[in-house]
């Protein structure tokens, strides 16, 4: 397997880190991983090894503020409408990537956060995409709403690049308390106790989120989570919803199933929802990781080849 890491400016002219991972053989399709909120894209590269070995090549951004994309302010996006400017920089991305392996199926992956905005994606731009894997997404909760409220009000006060220290406690304790009694403050990513210290480890990870970041993210899932949302997808492609049971940000199931449930009543026909028993919300960092990571090759195997 080979990578590489690049740079392209931004709408912005900044500096958007890439890393693409290449399988050493004919590369049969072509994976966008989005990646979750205060991490990196780097922290992927055991699924990329393992996509690579699949003869899939694997391809993602740092965003804004994160990894090597910070520019200046870790966890901010942009003063203004930093939704869409993430959302951009992944489409930059993608036209980078079908240029270079035109033909070539090309599947939106995206965990946490980064399946916000897959979701914001396969609403708007799907053109060009064949296949969706949404995993740890959120359904619809009331307190979103109420959410971007108080960011809005830390943008105004302190301006959008403040850490907003006070929402970031109000998740991780949301996040947090079906775990108690706590090792950690991330104790809620997974069970694997080595992944999470590893992830504490990183200064790369972690971080608080400005008010503004703040503010893009429930945008997005407010969007997202919106009736119209469903009836904008592409009702002819295939749509893969992996969570685990015990994943927090997915309301231990039921947040999933909403979206799930919702997208057949949308007559949405190739939607797919698997679930991993006790699993939290990193699943691809979990202790059953190689079975989840079998379930997305083989999911991905059937849809390629057979088109259904």
């Amino acid at each position: 397997m080979e990578h590489e890491q690049y740079f392209f400016k931004s709408s912005l002219n900044q500096d958007i880190s890439a890393r693409v991972w290449k399988p050493d053989n004919e590369i049969k399709a072509v994976m966008i991983i989005c990646h979750g909120m205060a991490e990196h894209i780097k922290r992927y590269d055991g699924f990329a090894e393992f996509l690579a070995k699949n003869q899939i090549l694997s391809c993602g951004i740092d965003y804004p503020g994160h990894g090597d994309s910070v520019n200046g302010c870790l966890g901010f996006f942009t003063e203004k409408d930093g939704a869409q400017y993430v959302t951009n920089c992944i489409l930059k991305l993608k036209q980078d990537i079908t240029v270079k392996y035109p033909g070539v199926p090309l599947i939106l992956f995206g965990h946490s956060l980064g399946s916000f905005f897959a979701r914001y994606i396969a609403s708007n731009y799907s053109e060009g995409i064949d296949c969706f894997i949404f995993c740890g997404t959120q359904g619809p909760l009331s307190i979103i709403k109420l959410a971007k409220l108080l960011a809005k009000i830390g943008v105004k006060l302190k301006g959008a690049k403040h850490p907003n220290v006070f929402i970031d406690n109000l998740m991780n304790n949301m996040h947090n308390k079906a775990f108690k009694p706590l090792r950690t403050n991330f104790d809620w990513l997974n069970r694997d106790e080595v992944s999470v210290d590893r992830y504490l480890a990183d200064e790369k990870c972690g971080f608080v989120f400005t008010s503004s970041a703040f503010y893009d993210m429930f945008y997005v899932l407010d969007y997202i989570n919106a009736k119209k949302w469903y009836s904008m997808l592409d009702k002819n492609k295939p749509y893969l919803l992996i969570s685990g049971s015990a994943c927090a940000v997915g309301e231990f199931g039921k947040g999933v199933n909403i979206v799930y449930n919702s997208m057949k009543e949308a007559d949405i026909t190739d939607v797919t929802l698997k679930l991993y028993e006790n699993a939290r919300h990193e699943i691809l960092n979990e202790l059953n990781y190689k079975e989840v990571y079998e379930d997305i090759i083989n999911y991905i195997n059937k849809k390629i080849n057979t088109g259904k």
